[in-house]
């Protein structure tokens, strides 16, 4: 019994969970392609990249609002995504599984691929920012577990990670950091103010934010 709860305890230290991962993915919606185009140049953000992602459209991911589909990477044989409503900011904007998300985070990669240039953001739109400047975005979906820090660092040798503050979840960027520096990584805060988050900022400042 004591190693049974022993067990338990470790895998919801490290994000993980007993119960049964996601393994699939919501169905695509192509006749949606152009409003999510739209949706993301009217937030600055560039659709190629996205799609060069495997973000794609659906009004299947979790109810019959149109929204786009991002895939997010974990450890196999987990399948965790986030969608994002593109009509409007009622609640919930994202839809996720209802299965536990494990060790899953958004990676998204820029054109040109440089991992010692890691930007790390709450948000996935925020991570597509980072990768339309040319960074390799990393989104923790609102959250900081054990268990995404761990694939972080398994994925990418150490170096510097740029975390961007979210402003509305400040302490989850905070744990990020302080997760990231005990795993010997070098870190550097960067605040969006007045913007609210990195995807929020201008195309211009973005392409800034190693060296601000």
């Amino acid at each position: 019994m004591n190693r049974e709860r022993a067990s338990e305890r470790n895998l919801i230290e490290t994000g993980l969970s007993a119960k049964p991962f996601n393994l699939v993915m919501p169905t695509a919606n192509n006749a949606l392609s152009a409003y999510v185009d739209a949706y993301l140049e009217d937030r600055g953000l560039n659709p190629r990249v996205a799609e060069a992602n495997f973000w794609y459209p659906s009004s299947e991911a979790g109810d019959d609002r149109p929204r786009i589909v991002i895939p997010a990477s974990a450890t196999p044989p987990n399948v965790y995504w986030q969608a994002r409503a593109i009509d409007g900011d009622e609640e919930p904007r994202y839809q996720s599984p209802s299965a536990p998300r494990g060790d899953a985070c958004i990676l998204v990669w820029p054109k040109a691929i440089n991992r010692s240039q890691l930007v790390v953001a709450e948000g996935p739109l925020d991570a597509l920012a980072a990768a339309d400047a040319g960074y390799v975005g990393v989104a923790t979906m609102g959250a900081a577990t054990a268990g995404q820090l761990d694939y972080v660092t398994k994925t990418f040798p150490k170096g510097l990670a740029i975390v961007v503050m979210d402003l509305d979840y400040p302490k989850i960027m905070l744990d990020v950091v302080y997760g990231l520096v005990r795993r010997e990584w070098k870190c550097r805060v960067r605040n969006p103010y007045p913007a609210k988050a990195l995807a929020a900022m201008s195309r211009a400042r973005r392409a800034r934010v190693r060296e601000e």
